[in-house]
């Protein structure tokens, strides 16, 4: 079952990001990029941040980042609205003293978020590299938006159908 944000991940009166759940541990997180406070630069002092970047920067930001490996984007389509998605792994090759907001070495920051935490793309789950997927949106009524899921355990490809059969079921709404 998917339930809605609560304490420090989530907030339902905040507009920058909506996370949901299912037990035991796969997410969705949704990422109103109009909102957010910013992108944690890779190689800056810790906490270091700079604006969002535009979308087609924004998937530079991705490939580009030194800590990070990323599949070629491809296009993608959630509710109606238009982008590309990729998935993305935080390799064991980083430098071992990179530590993030998010805390240690296994994680690193992407999103600043309004409550002043982080979104995080964490590394590995025992041998297993974590992937995680994003979906990058243009123009969701007026407004960029970022999908990721990703499941807390190495059972990413059994929860990769269940984040598809909910993207499915979004609608896009004015709200």
């Amino acid at each position: 079952m998917f339930e809605g944000p609560s304490g420090a991940l989530g907030d339902p009166e905040r507009s920058d990001y909506l996370f949901l759940f299912k037990e035991p541990g796969g997410q969705i997180a949704f990422f109103n990029l109009r909102k957010v406070k910013g992108i944690y630069k890779p190689k800056g002092p810790r906490g270091a941040t700079e604006p969002v970047p535009a979308l087609d920067e924004l998937v530079d930001w991705f490939q580009h980042n030194p800590y990070l490996k990323t599949s070629e984007p491809e296009p993608a389509s959630v509710g109606g609205a238009k982008g590309v998605q990729f998935d993305v792994v935080l390799p064991r090759s980083r430098p071992v003293n990179h530590k993030g907001i998010c805390g240690g070495t296994g994680c690193l920051d992407v999103f600043k978020l309004s409550t002043g935490g982080s979104s995080e793309i964490f590394g590995f789950y025992r041998q297993y590299e974590k992937k995680e997927h994003y979906i990058i949106l243009k123009d969701v009524k007026g407004v960029p938006v970022v999908i990721a899921y990703n499941d807390d355990k190495d059972v990413y490809e059994e929860f990769v159908p269940v984040a598809k059969q909910v993207l499915k079921s979004v609608e896009w709404t004015d709200n």
